[in-house]
């Protein structure tokens, strides 16, 4: 059963080629850099966020669990473990803290 079949809705229910699932692969990059520079209840949190998020794409038929949990994970694991163990990652956010002006993520003190 496809859920635009069902409800009548466009809905993308379906894919050709979906490994690795890229959404739960962003979800997960986001969630490492959390860990790496926030720390580990920031990851948990973010891990959180990356369960939540994937769920709906598997159960709605646009990826299978593996396109999520294998191949995102297997995905991330190779590339951040060279990224996030150099210090390309640090010189990366350097470069953002840079670009980014910083009253965006300073409070305001009155």
């Amino acid at each position: 059963n496809w859920v635009s079949q069902l409800s009548g809705w466009p809905a993308k229910d379906r894919s050709g080629s979906s490994f690795p699932g890229d959404h739960g692969m962003m979800l997960l990059i986001f969630a490492v850099y959390m860990w790496k520079y926030i720390g580990k209840d920031a990851f948990i949190k973010a891990m959180a966020v990356f369960i939540i998020f994937s769920l709906p794409r598997i159960m709605g038929g646009a990826h299978w669990f593996t396109d999520v949990f294998v191949g995102s994970v297997s995905f991330v694991l190779l590339v951040l473990s060279w990224i996030l163990l150099t210090p390309l990652s640090d010189i990366f956010i350097g470069w953002l803290e840079k670009k980014l002006p910083l009253r965006w993520f300073v409070k305001k003190r009155e």
